[in-house]
């Protein structure tokens, strides 16, 4: 959870519903932006810096661009957007400014986040020329999602959140080892099946998934970076088979990891 304070008046940019079978979007850091959508259908991916966040159906996502960040899916999708410029800037006043996660999970106070955002999309057309109105109803939405997360504070940081970051560190310090759910079990000194139930409510995905998202990742932008054969970088993230990697690739991302030239020529090495 992040805590910002707004500097400049929200000016309008963005509202709609947006649809799509496929959907990736990258954003750079912009401390001039800001974005709040809500799924209404399916579910999105958003990926910050090493840090993965699954937004699913009724649940807010709050674009606060620290970082740079990518949007996707690789099925049916639906959300409702509203994005306005304005600048902000992260802040240690726990007062005044306002507590935004990147996702907040659906909760009873979500209902009326998704009707204001609603309601900025609506209003954005007729009040189009009115940039107080619709300023007004953004720092509403930020209100209001501020309020949902002090409220439910503990929600975001329980005991079983603590175990996931944990796990996720232990995850992150052998990326390019074999890395088995019994293990990362062990090194946290819970069972398996406590460690799969945690990571999977605190993350909204297995460890495995997660572990194989990173892996995968890390493997993508290796290939992008340097002349090396296919296999040889799955070796070196612990896997023994090229074509394993290849497949789960292309099951998780929705697209082949090895589809440009150079990564053909140099699987040939």
């Amino acid at each position: 959870m992040k805590i910002i304070d707004i500097y400049k008046m929200p000016i309008f940019k963005l509202a709609c519903v947006f649809e799509a079978e496929k959907y990736s979007n990258s954003f750079e850091p912009s401390n001039t932006c800001l974005e709040i959508a809500y799924v209404s259908e399916g579910r999105l991916e958003v990926t910050k810096g090493n840090e993965r966040y699954i937004a699913e159906k009724d649940d807010i996502l709050c674009a606060i661009r620290d970082v740079n960040t990518t949007v996707r899916t690789t099925g049916f999708h639906s959300h409702h957007v509203v994005s306005v410029d304005t600048l902000w800037k992260f802040s240690d006043k726990n007062i005044s400014a306002f507590h935004i996660p990147y996702v907040l999970k659906r909760c009873h106070e979500t209902e009326e986040i998704k009707r204001l955002i609603d309601e900025f999309v609506y209003s954005s057309y007729i009040y189009e020329n009115s940039p107080g109105r619709t300023a007004e109803l953004f720092l509403r939405i930020l209100c209001k999602i501020d309020e949902a997360s002090r409220k439910n504070e503990s929600f975001y940081q329980p005991k079983y959140s603590l175990v996931a970051e944990k796990a996720k560190s232990y995850i992150q310090k052998n990326i390019k080892k074999p890395i088995t759910q019994q293990a990362v079990a062990e090194h946290l000194g819970v069972s398996p099946s406590y460690l799969c139930s945690v990571f999977k409510k605190s993350e909204g995905m297995t460890l495995i998934h997660y572990v194989n998202l990173r892996k995968l990742t890390d493997i993508k932008n290796l290939l992008d970076k340097e002349n090396l054969p296919m296999y040889k970088v799955a070796e070196m993230y612990g896997y023994s088979d090229a074509n394993y990697v290849s497949a789960l690739y292309k099951k998780l991302f929705g697209r082949n990891i090895t589809s440009l030239p150079e990564y053909r020529k140099s699987d040939k090495l």
